[in-house]
This record gives structure tokens, sequence and C-alpha cells, in this order.
């Protein structure tokens, strides 16, 4: 790593959560309108590759604490505030949305204790009225992040095709020339 760009390893956490991101968002999306037992293979791969992801926020945290992050010191002050909250408000919803899905899924008694790769259950009772709550908070925390997400690639955008300023050389597996981050 050098001082404009992040490790190695946080760049592949970053594109694979990215990807398998993309991935949920589809299945969510598919899984409402497939027929049975398309959509109990599909809310299957979807609720283990939730947990897969709420494993890897807590990896990409920790990654996260321990490694140097690229300086923003040559960004006016506004931006490094509204990159701080993006980033934040990101690492919040990664962070809720497996674990209300988790709970949706357990309080609605689809497999209640649902385990955790055959490790961690969460012993709940039925509540289909508490089930039908997080069902639209799993919602409307995925319409966040999909918001946010959308403002950080605007972002990237922006700093890539207006600023000139090659942002996205930080999270990027190249280096462009003239560099000026």
């Amino acid at each position: 790593m050098n001082e404009t760009q992040y490790s190695f390893f946080s760049r592949v956490l970053h594109w694979l959560m990215a990807g398998v991101f993309l991935y949920q968002i589809a299945l969510g999306y598919l899984m409402q309108r497939a027929d049975k037992p398309f959509k109990f293979i599909l809310y299957g791969r979807h609720k283990t590759l939730g947990l897969i992801l709420l494993m890897l926020v807590v990896v990409r945290l920790i990654n996260r604490l321990l490694t140097t992050v690229p300086s923003l010191a040559n960004f006016p002050l506004w931006q490094k505030r509204a990159a701080k909250i993006t980033h934040y408000s990101i690492y919040v919803m990664m962070v809720a949305i497996p674990l209300s899905g988790w709970l949706m899924s357990s309080y609605a008694g689809y497999h209640p204790r649902l385990p955790l790769l055959g490790v961690v259950a969460l012993p709940v009772d039925e509540s289909k009225s508490l089930a039908d709550v997080l069902n639209k908070v799993h919602f409307l925390l995925n319409y966040g992040l999909l918001t946010l997400l959308l403002l950080h690639i605007a972002a990237v955008i922006y700093h890539s095709f207006v600023l000139k300023d090659k942002v996205l050389g930080r999270m990027a597996f190249f280096q462009g020339k003239g560099n000026k981050v």
C-alpha cells in the first residue's frame, strides 16, 4: 500500500462485498417473484450469503481499525465530512441489514433457529407481528443502503470525471498516472 491507496486486502474485501451485495439485491428481487420450490432455494441462498456478509463486515471493520486509510488532506472539509458520514452509515447498514433479516426469519418461524454456518442460533419464539415489523425494517434498510451506495458511486464518478483527481485509484487495483489524491 502507499499513501494514496487502500491495502490490497482492503480493496479485495471492498470489491468482494460489493459484488455479493449486488447479487443479494438481485436475489431479494427474484425470490419475491419466484414460484415454489425455486423460491425456497433462493431464500436459502439469500440467508446464507447474508450471514457470510455479516461475517465479512466484521472482518472489514477489524481491518479498517488496524490499517491506514489514505489521506483526505487535499479535499475540502465538506467533502471529508460527507465521505466520513457516508462511509460510517454504509458500515451501520452492512451490519443492520443481515441482522434484521436474520431476526425477521427467526421470528417468522422460518428456521427459527437459523444457524450461522451450523454454529450460532437465535433461540426465539415465533412472533408474526415482530416478524412483520422486521420485514419492513429490512426492506427500508436495503433501500437506505442502495441510496448510500448510489451516492458513493456518484461521488466517485464526480471525482473521476469532473475533478479528475483519480479518487477511484484509492480502491482500484490500478493507480493511473497523474494521481493528485
